[in-house]
Parts: structure tokens; sequence; C-alpha cells
């Protein structure tokens, strides 16, 4: 014949006391689904349930708390002293406060990618070009914003060398941004890639000196090289011969760039074909 166990639980006030506070300030339930869980640990008295509703609110507000256990009878209620619902408040006004720290940093940095496209002569990218049903909506202007965000937040979490010129050997070769035109402008010469109507002039040294064109950067990539940069300050992206596939060796290093700053979906374009 087997013998009957028989099963019993405990329910212990500070257990009771704490999910109910974490609950409602922690986990954001519903103060009816509170209430109802602590009603149900008050079960049995002969107090009404407005008189039990307001002593529930005084265990989430701080003003009383359960102790002792029920296996023992020495559950029962008691004030304390705790002021939970300025306590709380607190914590919610610094978040506020955070979030309206972090909102005023955005606009500032907007403001300052606006004012950088008028001086710069290219306003027309935040003209209502391309902007959609809601006037106020320029998807050209928060694509820009975007990528000018994502790029902030690579640079503070200690990336550099962020723009630069990819030769087809692999070889990276780092830019300040907006200085791309006159690296080129060097390293054509370097590499005796300049033109037979390529204006010279001489110094006062008897040093003889291209004139710069503007189409070096042209040449290098007609040549096979790859640009990482960006007009607006953003993710850097790739300008290349686009009847000149990338080499082995440039895919790689592109797939390593973007991955190691987070762009997954930007190495991917990489990833697929590195042969």
């Amino acid at each position: 014949m087997s013998e009957e166990r028989s099963l019993s639980f405990a329910i212990t006030g500070e257990f009771v006391t704490r999910t109910a506070r974490e609950w409602l300030w922690l986990e954001g339930k519903p103060w009816s689904v509170v209430e109802e869980f602590l009603l149900s640990c008050m079960c049995g008295t002969d107090k009404s349930r407005e008189e039990l509703s307001e002593l529930a609110f005084k265990v989430v507000s701080g003003r009383a708390k359960f102790i002792g256990n029920t296996a023992d009878e020495t559950y029962a209620m008691v004030d304390d002293n705790q002021d939970l619902v300025g306590d709380y408040i607190g914590r919610w006004n610094r978040k506020v406060k955070k979030l309206e720290k972090e909102c005023r940093e955005i606009e500032d940095k907007y403001y300052a990618l606006t004012n950088y496209l008028i001086d710069s002569g290219r306003g027309y990218l935040l003209s209502d070009a391309g902007v959609g049903e809601d006037e106020d909506e320029d998807p050209v202007a928060s694509a820009m914003l975007n990528s000018y965000m994502k790029q902030d937040a690579i640079e503070r979490e200690g990336h550099t060398d962020n723009y630069g010129w990819l030769a087809p050997n692999g070889e990276f070769y780092p830019v300040e941004w907006g200085e791309h035109q006159g690296w080129a402008h060097h390293k054509v010469i370097e590499l005796g890639w300049i033109g037979e109507d390529t204006e010279t002039w001489i110094d006062n040294e008897g040093n003889t000196h291209c004139v710069w064109t503007g189409e070096e950067g042209d040449i290098l990539v007609d040549r096979g090289w790859v640009l990482l940069h960006n007009p607006a300050k953003g993710v850097a992206k790739v300008t290349a011969n686009s009847v000149r596939p990338l080499t082995k060796a440039q895919k790689e290093f592109l797939y390593g760039y973007y991955a190691d700053r987070g762009l997954m979906r930007e190495a991917a374009t990489y990833m697929e074909d590195m042969t």
C-alpha cells in the first residue's frame, strides 16, 4: 500500500512585499494586476474591499509591508517608513532628463549637419525633392542624418581611419575627411599616372610641380582603386570603377572594415563573393 504524501506551502511577507513593488515600479504591471495579487494575500479578514485596496496601496507606496511567514502564523502587515512613490518618481525624472539631454544632442548634431550642407553648397539635399506624402518628412535628409549618427557612434567607440583610399592589393591608406582629392593628386604623381598634357609649374628652387586638375581621384578609380568617403561625414561609402570588379583583397578588406564597425548589412555585400 503506497504511502500518501502531502505538500504544504508557506508564503513569506518579504516575498509578497517585494513582488508587489517590483511588479508595479520595475516591471510596469497594471495596478489592477498588482492590487488583485495583494488582495489575494490579505484574504480571511473582515475588512471591506475598499479598505484592503487602501492597505494594498500602502504596501506598494512604502508606508506598509508584510512580515513573517504563513507557516508559523507570524504573517502580518506592519508600518513601513519608505517613500517609494517619491523615490521612483525621482528615478523617472532622472530618466526623463537623460532622454531630454540625448534629444538635445541629436538636435545639435542635426543642425550642425544641416548647416554644413548649406555652407558647402549642398543645401539642395534638404529640399523637398523626394519628400513623401508628409510634407514635414524628408527621407533623403533622414537617411543622411541616420548615417551621420551611425558614424558618430563608430568614432565614439574608438574606430579611427574611417576614410581613405584602398589599393587593388588590399592596402588601405587612411586620409582625413575632405582630403581625398589632395592625397590622390600626390599619389598619381608618385605612380607616374599623370597625362602628357598635364600642366606643370616650377617653384623658386627649380622643382617641377603638376597643377592640381581635380581629376586625380578619377584616375585612381579608373585604375582599380576604391575610395571610402562620405561628403556628409556619415558612414563611408564605396566609390569604385563600375566596370572593373573589385579584387579579392579589396573585398576581404571591405568585409572586415564594415564588420568591425558593426555594419553587417554592408559587410555582407562583400562576403557573398570574395573570389
